[in-house]
């Protein structure tokens, strides 16, 4: 939830590539190196930032990324794993 509700605020998100994070952030967030060294990630964040003020990252982009995530979506899908589990 951090991630989306840092989008929803149209703010730049940096996040790890090893995680579930980049199913959330998608091609709207922007993701350290696999080393995480400093001075990489370092030139990572500044590459982002500069991304994010060019408009490389679009407030529409964001907002059609983040109107995927709703309650609802995430309500059906708990219901269709429920479901599925309850049917074997």
């Amino acid at each position: 939830l951090p991630v989306l509700e840092a989008m929803q605020y149209y703010k730049p998100v940096f996040c790890s590539s090893r995680t579930s994070l980049p199913e959330v952030g998608g091609s709207v967030a922007f993701y350290f190196n696999e080393a995480f060294d400093p001075g990489g990630m370092q030139e990572e964040f500044r590459r982002g930032m500069d991304a994010f003020a060019s408009g490389q990252v679009s407030r529409e982009r964001v907002e059609e990324h983040l109107s995927r995530f709703t309650w609802e979506n995430a309500a059906k899908q708990y219901f269709d794993i429920y479901s599925s589990m309850l049917s074997v």
